[in-house]
């Protein structure tokens, strides 16, 4: 056998180990490499920290694939502190939502982090800031007011942003007279509200000078609150003396064609006086006025969003006839109609071969998701006491429709409840919910059934009628049942063919009084 010769050997081993440690080091580098970062790069409240619905993080790259956009993740990729009820779902593939159950209360810091859930979720790890701070609105005085005064007292409604306690308030607010700030605040200082509430009204010594100063401490906060004003708030007030204006109430409208607007005066109103004639500009439809003690309530179509001036006469007199001296113009404000969704019926019925539709009002919603979930008949009393309706029913799949309105106008429209329903006679509990914003909602009971029930009670039973909606005749072998108050069935009967049982029970029976009534053929239930 040959032999290799030395100066090819030595060589050959010296590339042989090169190699093996080549593939020792690209192994090593394998695996060793580091998850894809990602950094989030936006996070905050949505649509805005006053009523936030939602909690947006925005991430510099794509996270998810299209076909995932929408979904819920089943575990907590971020985790919110102190925790708040909700859901975690992707509405693009580079920005992930936490949609609240309910809304965030004002005044609050919540911290949000990642968990670890994220990195095996996502395959990468959150890069740069890890931790974020995210508050709801601090505390503010959104107006004050003069409501009502008499020689010795002035009484002040204080409206803030959110609800505050009265004790709180009167800890950390002081009045004095403005042309001597400088001296003592008052005593004897009362707050008429008793609850926590967002206007509280105040009752004071009326100063010397007519012209009263509001102090309110920087750390008043509301229940529970973590965020204080964020500064010390000072108000001035001129008291109009003899027969004066004071202030105004302007309501947010819904589905309202008019509105009430209320100017409230110094003294009560004299009710002898031929009102003199109320202008505004610009006009107001079908504009009309009364008055009610202080007050004169102007009602008409004034329009939302709109700045009108109300042009009250100076020939407008007191109950002591005292006038006002002079012209009294009042500028208000009219705000935008609160966003709202309504069903034209809370509840009804309707006939499985005839117009199976839902007519519905909208204003300023951009989208409407329904929910819908059919009663167990077994479950129906249950329901009826308001338990769950996880409880009680089963959900069928939601639909969500875009609407296209215009701002302040109210929007009719109809939905067939096929879309929304299974197949065929049944009870459903349908909820309409805006989906931004989403804290509206709208809800309805429908029967989709053909059997009508006539019942009439006497002693010791009822008497009751079905007939068919569709072509009114009777129904004949239909199973009637009469239920308890506790979901007990007293007695059952079947109708004859005139549609017609007796459901007989004793009115002492130890389970109570019949308090449902249903009628069943097939898998029509009424």
């Amino acid at each position: 056998m040959k032999q290799v010769p030395r100066n090819i050997t030595v060589p050959a081993l010296i590339l042989i180990v090169i190699n093996i440690l080549g593939l020792l080091w690209i192994h090593g580098d394998l695996t060793n490499i580091r998850p894809a970062t990602v950094l989030a790069k936006d996070v905050r409240l949505r649509p805005n920290n006053v009523e936030p619905d939602r909690l947006r993080v925005n991430f510099d790259r794509q996270i998810v694939a299209d076909d995932e956009v929408g979904q819920i993740e089943k575990e907590a990729v971020f985790t919110l502190k102190p925790h708040w009820p909700g859901v975690w779902k992707w509405s693009s593939p580079d920005t992930l939502e936490y949609l609240f159950d309910t809304p965030l209360p004002p005044g609050r810091r919540f911290t949000l982090e990642a968990t670890d859930e994220f990195e095996s979720r996502t395959g990468m790890t959150l890069d740069g800031k890890k931790s974020f701070e995210i508050r709801t609105i601090s505390l503010a005085l959104a107006n004050s007011k003069i409501i009502a005064t008499d020689p010795r007292y002035v009484t002040v409604e204080l409206e803030f942003n959110q609800p505050v306690d009265p004790a709180d308030l009167l800890r950390h607010v002081q009045f004095f007279d403005e042309t001597h700030a400088d001296t003592d605040p008052f005593d004897n200082i009362l707050c008429l509200t008793q609850n926590i509430q967002k206007k509280l009204v105040v009752r004071v010594p009326r100063p010397a000078s007519n012209r009263l100063r509001i102090v309110l401490e920087q750390n008043l906060a509301g229940p529970n609150a973590d965020l204080s004003l964020d500064h010390t708030v000072v108000r001035n007030l001129q008291i109009g003396t003899g027969f004066c204006y004071l202030s105004n109430y302007v309501p947010v409208p819904r589905f309202e064609e008019t509105t009430s607007i209320r100017l409230r005066f110094s003294h009560r109103l004299n009710r002898e006086q031929e009102l003199p004639e109320i202008r505004t500009t610009p006009p107001v439809e079908g504009l009309k006025a009364h008055r009610s003690y202080r007050e004169l309530v102007l009602t008409g179509k004034f329009a939302p969003e709109t700045r009108y001036t109300i042009h009250v006469p100076a020939t407008l007199t007191s109950y002591k006839n005292e006038t006002l001296g002079e012209d009294c113009p009042v500028t208000i404000e009219t705000p935008a109609r609160r966003p709202a969704l309504m069903f034209a019926h809370r509840r009804g019925i309707l006939a499985p071969h005839g117009n199976l539709s839902l007519d519905i009002k909208a204003v300023n919603v951009t989208g409407v998701e329904f929910l819908t979930w059919r009663l167990h008949e077994n479950n129906l009393v249950s329901h009826l006491h308001g338990q769950s309706r996880r409880a009680t029913s089963r959900f069928t799949p939601k639909k969500t429709i875009d609407l296209e309105t215009v701002r302040n106008e109210i929007h009719d429209f109809a939905l067939d409840i096929d879309e929304l329903t299974e197949p065929g006679p049944g009870v459903y509990y349908i909820t309409a919910q805006s989906v931004k914003p989403r804290w509206t909602s709208s809800n309805t009971i429908v029967t989709v059934t053909d059997l009508a029930i006539t019942a009439k009670t006497q002693q010791d039973g009822c008497l009751v009628w079905v007939t068919s909606l569709r072509t009114g005749k009777p129904v004949e072998r239909a199973k009637v049942r009469a239920v308890s108050y506790n979901n007990q069935v007293l007695t059952t009967a079947r109708t004859d063919s005139d549609g017609i049982a007796l459901l007989e029970y004793a009115d002492n029976n130890p389970d109570g009084s019949m308090w449902v009534i249903t009628a069943k053929k097939g898998k029509d239930l009424s």
